[in-house]
């Protein structure tokens, strides 16, 4: 009595492409919880005056996406050590600027510029 070789080989193709989903996934995925940001927060005053909303400066809290080690998981993420420059323009001009070390994950720190 002949037997089909149809079985055997349906069941040695399913290992193979479980082996290779198995191995392929391992390499190729990375899981991690993202890190915690950095904030950066600060007072910006203009000829001696607070900042008011018909003044034309362009404000934005940052929250800058921290990674610890590379290859970084997000692309926009920084690593501690990294120097950020903080700029402020006033109508397209540079009023100031400051540089910032990113210290760590989770890190809130605040730059004031003071009258610029």
């Amino acid at each position: 009595m002949k037997t089909s070789r149809l079985p055997r080989l349906a069941t040695a193709l399913a290992r193979l492409l479980a082996g290779w989903i198995v191995i392929g996934s391992s390499l190729a995925m990375r899981a991690a919880v993202p890190e915690p940001d950095t904030v950066i927060w600060g007072i910006i005053n203009l000829g001696g005056r607070n900042l008011a909303p018909s003044d034309d400066v362009v404000v934005q809290a940052r929250r800058i996406p921290i990674d610890s080690g590379l290859p970084l998981l997000r692309p926009n993420a920084s690593v501690p050590g990294n120097t950020l420059y903080l700029t402020v323009l006033v109508q397209g001009q540079v009023r100031a600027q400051v540089a910032y070390d990113v210290e760590g994950r989770g890190v809130v720190r605040r730059v004031d510029f003071g009258d610029v």
